[in-house]
């Protein structure tokens, strides 16, 4: 397959920061998301109308940061959601239609449940992208994947969170798992073995 010029290889996506950033600046977040999605042979919707959006932020009296409104305005998520279509990485970004609270979602027991909203799924929920949303301009809106209930942050801002998509970041796209539930899991696999 043949890979866009943006994507970087793991082991020189320090050196080839600066260029991404740059790329990112000059042609949107959206723009690269569609190039990357499309060498994936991934089908995408058209961007939101700004009616769309202004009626999500009414909804649920939220505004949403420059970078996520100018990403949703490019590109509303993968076309065929409801079959769970996804990237290489068995990764599903949502439509403006299924971007919900973490709390409408699945984990209500999560602190601030109602202000994190979910614009990405991986592999049928075994963990969740979602970016904190308010009803006042943030200095920034963090995105954090979510375990069960709890919140593992990964970027400051959802521009950031794409950047780290493009080059294929393992620690951001699949963070450790929080000690509690690492703990939990060699048990089980212990008990498992019994």
């Amino acid at each position: 397959m043949e890979r866009p010029l943006f994507v970087v290889s793991w082991a020189s996506r320090s050196s080839a920061a600066f260029g991404l950033a740059s790329l990112q600046t000059m042609i949107g977040i959206g723009e690269n998301l569609k190039q990357f999605w499309r060498c994936q042979g991934i089908r995408f919707l058209p961007g939101a109308r700004e009616e769309e959006l202004t009626i999500f932020e009414t909804k649920y009296e939220v505004l949403l940061p420059k970078d996520l409104r100018e990403y949703l305005a490019a590109v509303n998520g993968f076309e065929g959601t409801d079959y769970w279509v996804s990237d290489n990485n068995l990764i599903t970004f949502l439509t403006l239609s299924e971007i919900k609270p973490l709390s409408e979602y699945w984990s209500p027991k999560v602190e601030e449940a109602p202000a994190y909203f979910v614009f990405a799924d991986y592999s049928i929920s075994a963990h969740l992208y979602a970016i904190l949303l308010r009803s006042t301009r943030l200095n920034k809106n963090p995105v954090v994947v979510v375990y069960d209930d709890k919140l593992v942050e990964i970027a400051p801002s959802f521009s950031e969170f794409v950047k780290s998509y493009l080059a294929q970041i393992e620690e951001v796209l699949f963070p450790p798992l929080p000690a509690e539930r690492l703990e939990r899991t060699r048990y089980d696999d212990v008990s498992d073995v019994r």
